[in-house]
């Protein structure tokens, strides 16, 4: 099972906020004001276990200029996410992924 990490405005999982915790993955789905570290982490998800450009999770619309520090931080929550570099020598690009779900 996946890690959780609340993103109720406040929480710190340490304290809480006083409410139940919201799962990373039930935010990713319905909470309307979605973390850049759930943008990560949706868009991780919709690529069912393939690969990601480094530079897809660091746009505007997916994890902002940090993308990569999410990615990060994502990692630092116990989440397994995967890189590698690119297969096409040509292209310096870092690609990264979730493992796919048995």
């Amino acid at each position: 099972m996946a890690p959780t990490l609340c993103l109720e405005p406040g929480c710190d999982r340490a304290r809480g906020h006083g409410g139940p915790h919201m799962t990373l993955t039930r935010a990713v789905q319905y909470h309307p004001k979605e973390t850049r570290a759930g943008q990560v982490l949706r868009r991780l998800r919709e690529a069912g276990g393939g690969w990601v450009d480094g530079s897809e999770l660091a746009t505007a619309e997916v994890g902002g200029s940090e993308g990569l520090k999410r990615l990060r931080e994502l990692r630092a929550e116990g989440w397994p996410i995967e890189e590698r570099r690119h297969p096409d020598p040509r292209r310096a690009v870092w690609q990264y992924r979730l493992p796919p779900q048995p």
